[in-house]
């Protein structure tokens, strides 16, 4: 998260590492999330609290700058030179905080004004190119409601005539919010807000660059244009007989201790045998399951010219559209 230095350094940001409680797994993040898209991020604002902005630190050390002056001198010109500061700094204000930029009759006042800013985090604007889960009703724009009011509450909206559909989401300044980028394409999970009708993500989630999110997509994919057959099995092979304990999975759902990379695992099931072998991190994924009952068996390198089962074959129920693990354990 990011924190705001109080008194005479007001605008520096602190940065803090987001510890993050919670990981899933992408078809546990899938079911988690209320919205999950593709999309092309179109506009950013406040954009000087963007990552990759290099003109960051100076825009907000200058805005301290003229906060101290304000303060100290107490002049009506100080003031509006501080007030055509916060302009500068954020061009893209709402409205209505640009009225109350006008109206301030304190740097206190134009302080408040930044820690509205910080509390309302990043507002982010996507073109959709594809969505999983999270569309919005026609009704509401065929019984008349206000188009542009229900985009400024993060819902999307999808098009009777063919116009591409956008999502406006926030995500939180610093450690925990998501680094976008204009022009940039993204897999978002994010959590719509019932009451707010406000949708956000971070990186606590599995959002990332869509060229970064190939696990994710082949899982999405499925789920998508083949639900009956959307199930997943992944799992991991090691030689960690305590795995059970020191396995942690809603901080790292997707690695484990001693792993054993190069095994080639066995999926038979109703539809017949599949193999894969596992990677670095010792995991293996199989996507497109029916729902049924599976069984997994490793064997080591060289299947099938040399045929060594590597352990007792393990059974996994997989259920329709969800997700199953195993975890194989094979000799040091």
């Amino acid at each position: 998260m990011m924190r705001v230095l109080a008194a005479a350094c007001l605008c520096v940001p602190v940065l803090v590492a987001c510890d993050c409680q919670l990981s899933l797994s992408a078809c546990r993040e899938a079911a988690a999330s209320d919205v999950v898209f593709i999309g092309t991020v179109e506009s950013m604002d406040p954009g000087v609290f963007s990552r990759w902005n290099p003109a960051q630190r100076a825009s907000l050390e200058s805005l301290n700058r003229g906060y101290d002056q304000a303060r100290k001198s107490g002049t009506p010109g100080a003031l509006e030179e501080l007030k055509r500061s916060y302009l500068k700094v954020f061009p893209d204000l709402p409205d209505d905080r640009r009225l109350a930029i006008a109206a301030a009759a304190s740097a206190d006042d134009l302080a408040k004004l930044f820690y509205w800013v910080m509390d309302h985090g990043k507002h982010v604007r996507l073109r959709v190119l594809e969505q999983f889960r999270g569309d919005t009703d026609d009704d509401a724009d065929q019984a008349g409601g206000n188009q542009d009011d229900d985009k400024q509450k993060g819902e999307s909206k999808r098009k009777n005539d063919g116009q591409p559909r956008y999502v406006d989401l926030w995500t939180p300044f610093g450690d925990c919010g998501f680094d976008f980028q204009v022009g940039e394409t993204y897999l978002v999970y994010a959590d719509d807000d019932e009451e707010s009708n406000i949708v956000s993500t971070g990186s606590c989630s599995r959002t990332r660059r869509l060229t970064d999110a190939a696990d994710d997509l082949a899982y999405l994919m499925l789920l998508g244009h083949a639900p009956k057959s959307a199930g997943r099995l992944e799992g991991f092979v090691t030689s960690n007989e305590m795995y059970q304990v020191e396995m942690d999975k809603t901080r790292d759902p997707e690695h484990i201790s001693q792993p054993v990379a190069g095994v080639v695992v066995e999926l038979s099931g109703p539809a017949g045998t599949r193999y894969v072998e596992t990677g670095q991190a010792g995991r293996f994924v199989f996507d497109g399951l029916a729902a049924g009952d599976y069984t997994v068996t490793a064997y080591a390198r060289g299947y099938p010219r040399e045929i060594r089962a590597l352990g007792v074959p393990k059974r996994v129920r997989v259920s329709e559209k969800d997700c199953a693990v195993a975890v194989l354990l094979v000799a040091k």
